[in-house]
């Protein structure tokens, strides 16, 4: 039996996914006319799309419990005798839901190892001249990270040996990265995204937002150094092999498909002229945005996956139902823990008999204790009823149930 719990974590993550594909579709569709507007607006475009995936699919069940209304009631004992759980009826959505949550706790896992690493990585690095630049022998490439205290790590070897123009051609581009806080946004990206960071949707969508907003940083420093395009060239020639720290955001970060095709699509950026007046721009970053606007809008409010499923239940309020009737009851269970605390009182739950007489859409409406609880939810997960009908035919119908734990 599915919880209500369960159908939500699940209608959430099949939104999602679904809003991930209409998304990048939608951005690919605009991808044409948007090359042509500011990298900064692709990128903060880029940014808000990834953000909407995470967010929007839960608003989008919010609330999800209605209060049943005229319900019957159903009343039980559960007697401190007996061992603390009752069993746990298994579903093929707790395989699906262990799936997820293997993959969003290793993502996880996989970004907070990456944040220690750097943590490290400025704590073993040395000091320079310039606060915000420290030199560290454990990196290949110069590398930024940091939203509360942004650093500047340089290798330490290699730094000295570069000309100094390339050298302030990097600085450039790094301090760039942090006047934009690409660090802080990058960090909820990849939160917001956890549970699908598998999705070919929002893996395409990261890799564009990542091009985008190298490109950007190559706009404000190419202002910053007008010869920044050659300073650049010079620069890939001696670091593009390294590998960038997870985490951190590097001078040759944005990939596409590989380093070479990304430092040759922001080359090109560097060397385009811009097209159209300002107002133009605007107009297309304008359009763009609201395209995908409409479209996360309308995924949220139509969702692909409901929850819980849809359709019709009853209450003995309605014209000709009769009740369900209990034919198969499991006794929930004490916990140790309740037990050990002496607690006793009664567990009020919304329950919804379905036309097979198995109970679903289960949650608590007035709760005793977190394990009472719990045993009280799956403990009715296994219990059996004559479904209740509407004019003789079986229906799914609404009840209250409350079950008393008492010690003896």
């Amino acid at each position: 039996m599915i919880h209500v719990e369960t159908a939500q974590l699940l209608a959430y993550l099949g939104n999602a996914a679904a809003m991930a594909f209409v998304l990048a579709a939608a951005l690919g569709i605009s991808d044409r006319w948007l090359v042509r507007v500011s990298s900064g607006w692709r990128a903060a475009l880029g940014t808000a799309t990834l953000l909407a995936i995470g967010i929007l699919p839960a608003v989008a069940l919010w609330p999800s419990r209605p209060v049943p209304v005229a319900a019957f009631v159903v009343d039980t004992q559960a007697v401190a005798a007996a061992a603390p759980f009752a069993s746990t009826p298994f579903h093929w959505s707790n395989i699906l839901l262990a799936l997820a949550a293997l993959a969003a706790g290793g993502r996880l896992m996989w970004v907070a190892l990456g944040v220690v690493r750097l943590d490290a990585l400025r704590r073993s690095s040395l000091p320079t001249t310039d606060p915000t630049v420290r030199q560290s022998s454990q990196v290949a490439t110069p590398v930024t990270f940091g939203f509360l205290d942004p650093v500047i790590l340089v290798p330490q070897d290699q730094w000295a040996q570069m000309p100094a123009p390339v050298r302030e051609a990097v600085l450039a581009h790094e301090r760039a990265h942090i006047a934009r806080r690409d660090y802080f946004w990058n960090l909820c990206v990849e939160v917001m995204t956890l549970g699908l960071w598998w999705h070919p949707g929002v893996v395409w969508l990261k890799q564009k937002l990542t091009l985008a907003r190298e490109c950007s940083c190559d706009d404000l420093a190419a202002a910053w150094l007008p010869d920044y395009a050659d300073r650049l060239l010079e620069a890939a020639a001696q670091l593009l092999p390294a590998p960038v720290p997870q985490g951190a955001l590097g001078v040759l970060d944005g990939d596409s498909f590989s380093k070479t095709d990304a430092l040759e699509v922001r080359m090109l950026n560097l060397t385009r002229s811009p097209w159209g007046g300002p107002l133009a721009r605007r107009a297309m970053i304008a359009g763009a945005a609201f395209l995908m606007a409409a479209v996360a809008v309308t995924v949220t409010v139509f969702p692909v996956v409901a929850a819980p499923p849809d359709r019709k239940t009853y209450t003995m309020k309605d014209e000709g139902v009769k009740a369900p009737k209990l034919t198969q009851k499991v006794e929930p269970k004490y916990s140790e823990q309740a037990r050990d605390a002496k607690i006793e009182g009664v567990v009020k739950l919304h329950v919804v008999v379905n036309e097979e007489g198995v109970a679903e859409d289960i949650y608590v409406l007035e709760g005793l204790e977190e394990t009472l609880d719990q045993n009280a939810i799956e403990a009715i997960t296994q219990w059996r009823f004559t479904p209740g009908t509407k004019d003789g035919t079986p229906v799914a119908v609404e009840a209250t149930i409350e079950v008393n734990f008492r010690l003896l």
